[in-house]
């Protein structure tokens, strides 16, 4: 979570919120004198509270500037952001966690590639879709030969 301010100092919402949500979520503060960042995530008023979903980019709260209605959000957006950003590799651990198994709801994706080969692929397409319910990961193809050959 980054709130992009144009105060001096941290304000104390941003401060109780932080304190109260250190277990859920980590909470930055970028200041608009921050040209590079604000650029790259295209802020144009200020206070903007953004929950990144991807590298690049995310959510934006346009709700109220109270406590109560953001951690509301905040917490929301917690228990429904993406797990990992970037490559992850799919491993049995993976798998006997429930992910991409007949019981999981969500899509998967798997690249199935050598472990030096960019993984460039995998960030794109989580930051194309970073709503939807897909799972990014990615296969060694030399190490699971026979999972590989099934598809």
């Amino acid at each position: 979570m980054i709130v992009f301010s144009d105060k001096k100092s941290t304000g104390s919402l941003v401060k109780v919120l932080s304190k109260v949500l250190k277990d859920k979520v980590a909470i930055g503060e970028v200041k608009n004198t921050d040209r590079k960042l604000v650029e790259r995530f295209n802020v144009n008023s200020y206070p903007t509270i953004l929950g990144l979903t991807s590298e690049m980019g995310g959510r934006v709260y346009d709700g109220e500037i109270a406590r109560d209605p953001m951690e509301r959000w905040i917490r929301n957006f917690a228990a429904n952001a993406p797990a990992h950003l970037g490559a992850q590799e799919f491993t049995s651990t993976t798998q006997a966690e429930g992910n991409c198994d007949k019981s999981d709801s969500n899509f998967c994706f798997l690249l199935f590639i050598d472990p030096n080969d960019s993984k460039d692929l995998i960030t794109s397409l989580q930051t194309q879709f970073p709503q939807d319910p897909i799972r990014f990961y990615w296969v060694n193809k030399s190490k699971h030969i026979d999972f590989h050959s099934k598809f």
